[in-house]
């Protein structure tokens, strides 16, 4: 019997383990990934959150202007395998380093969906971290079809620490698990890669279609501005190893070198917000945003924000050119045009160089524009990019919503000068009613008088 009783502890055990960390071999085939515990979506995305706090991302309706991508993945397990997407802690306390893979610690409340966000929370020897899911505006669509997660760690103890969080996405794009990634500034990146504050890239993309199809689905993270907290690093990573050149991240839970020239194949964007000190009862809180892609794809396109904020009012707008032609694209210069109401920033050119596209890549230029945000406004603008070898340049245009950003005029009331008493014009004297009486009486008197002399 008591063998009996030790082996079904063991079973409840193994059971248990299967739900909150992926058993042995390899988590995306295994079948051993947490299920669905609390979800959210609208019109466009569905964000789910497993038992463990791993959450899993899909379109439901997709991008309107996109026939045929409902119902697909923008994280990998979408919809019913969850796991390979989660938080990492790291806590220093007394010179002491703990690393905390938080699927693998069972959460003190949730996963539960409150007022339309997602919340879990783990607490961890008197550090309390909450990680809070919700749709919401994206930048560069001007739709809610982008995830914000935040990640909030508390000290509930009594002395002092530092904690900091690591979040990693297991990118996957519809179909495609090995998704290249597209990043302002740098170009086309299929090989492990990283990012520091000083040279943080604005966002990351990444399509469904190898050969970047306009009516493909394609996938977006915001790292910078729009109420992001600017990651201390940022890396397009190999998932795990053997899936690509790298050394697979999955299986750390903070600590990751990159393999520099490694194909990354199983594609992963992590961020870092190192440990910040905090005092008993003192909290930070770090986000990031995950959504679709916006505009984009074809022979050439601008990535750009759609609507700008009075606290944004400059932007980058990011002009891909892509190769999909048997020859290569030789000696590429762009040219930008802007309206009224839009500028370059100083120090900008109107026409940048793009150079040489080999086949089947792509080459990019950027610009900071500012805009005047003296009304609200809709205002387009485009670029035309020609190669020596093409007969006709190529025109993309793009369209930013700007807000009217001038400061409300304060109304002044002048202060009234009081008006003065009016003094009014002295009439002539009314004598009073007993005056008038014994005037007459006296009058009437006289004249009998004079009547009686005369007689």
């Amino acid at each position: 019997m008591k063998r009996v009783r030790c082996a079904l502890a063991l079973a409840l055990v193994f059971l248990r383990t299967t739900v909150i960390l992926a058993g042995p071999g390899d988590p995306k085939t295994s079948g051993l990934l947490g299920t669905a515990a609390a979800a959210i979506e609208n019109a466009y995305i569905k964000v789910i959150a497993g038992g463990n706090g791993a959450i899993v991302m899909g379109t439901t309706g997709g991008d309107p202007d996109i026939a045929g991508d409902e119902g697909k993945r923008l994280l990998y397990g979408y919809p019913t395998q969850i796991g390979t997407s989660f938080p990492s802690l790291r806590v220093i306390r007394r010179g002491v380093t703990q690393d905390y893979i938080l699927i693998r610690q069972m959460p003190s409340y949730g996963p539960v969906v409150e007022n339309g966000v997602i919340v879990t929370r783990w607490l961890l020897e008197g550090v309390e971290v909450t990680q809070r899911v919700s749709l919401a505006l994206n930048p560069y669509s001007d739709r809610e079809d982008m995830a914000l997660i935040a990640v909030a760690v508390k000290n509930t103890g009594g002395e002092s620490l530092q904690a900091g969080i690591r979040c990693m996405l297991d990118i996957q794009v519809g179909n495609n698990d090995r998704a290249p990634f597209f990043l302002p500034g740098v170009g086309q990146v299929t090989t492990e890669t990283e990012f520091a504050t000083a040279n943080m890239p604005d966002y990351y993309k990444a399509f469904e279609s190898p050969t970047y199809a306009r009516d493909s689905l394609r996938a977006l993270g915001v790292l910078k501005g729009f109420g992001m907290t600017t990651p201390d690093r940022f890396a397009l990573a190999t998932w795990r190893a053997g899936r690509g050149g790298g050394q697979g991240i999955y299986d750390t839970a903070w600590d990751y070198t990159i393999t520099p020239g490694a194909a990354i194949g199983d594609s992963t964007a992590a961020c870092w917000w190192n440990p910040r000190p905090l005092g008993p009862n003192q909290e930070a809180t770090f986000q990031t945003g995950y959504g679709l892609g916006g505009a984009g794809g074809g022979t050439a396109w601008f990535d750009a924000p759609a609507r700008l904020t009075c606290a944004n009012t400059r932007f980058t707008a990011n002009l891909w050119v892509s190769n999909t032609s048997a020859e290569p694209l030789m000696n590429g210069r762009a040219t930008i045009t802007l309206p009224s109401g839009l500028r370059l920033a100083s120090g900008q050119s109107v026409t940048l160089t793009i150079g040489n596209v080999a086949r089947q890549q792509v080459g990019s230029v950027s610009w900071q524009i500012e805009a005047d945000a003296q009304r609200a406004e809709t205002l387009t603008y485009q670029a035309s990019i020609a190669f020596d070898n093409l007969p006709e340049p190529i025109v993309v245009t793009a369209s930013v919503e700007v807000p009217d950003c001038r400061a409300t005029p304060t109304t002044v009331i002048p202060t009234a000068t009081p008006a003065p008493t009016p003094v009014p014009t002295p009439g002539p004297e009314i004598p009073e009613p007993g005056s008038v009486f014994l005037l007459g009486a006296g009058l009437a008197g006289l004249a009998a008088l004079i009547r009686r002399r005369r007689r």
